[in-house]
């Protein structure tokens, strides 16, 4: 996990995981969370780009997350990240998102 600063303070948290029911090579976002005040401000992108480099450091072939707003979808969509019907378990919340990498 990875704690987000800014002046002093935790405004975040976010970092990668994998579990052995998980697809080979693929690694999900785990935790990306944002302060309400301290939101669009770029934190959260920072975040997502930095798991999404450091998957391909890993040499994952697919990253993925669970989300259950709607609003938190469209966010992971435009890194590229798209809607996805897969059998991942444990089956976290109602929306997966997927991305090749």
């Amino acid at each position: 996990m990875k704690i987000i600063i800014c002046k002093n303070k935790q405004v975040g948290i976010f970092g990668l995981y994998r579990f052995d029911t998980h697809p080979t090579n693929a690694i999900g976002i785990d935790w990306l969370a944002i302060a309400p005040e301290y939101q669009h401000m770029g934190l959260g992108t920072k975040a997502v780009k930095w798991c999404i480099n450091e998957a391909r450091k890993r040499k994952h072939r697919m990253i993925f997350v669970w989300t259950s707003e709607e609003r938190a979808a469209a966010f992971y969509e435009n890194f590229g990240f798209r809607r996805s019907s897969m059998n991942i378990r444990p089956h976290e919340t109602k929306i997966l998102l997927t991305k090749k990498l």
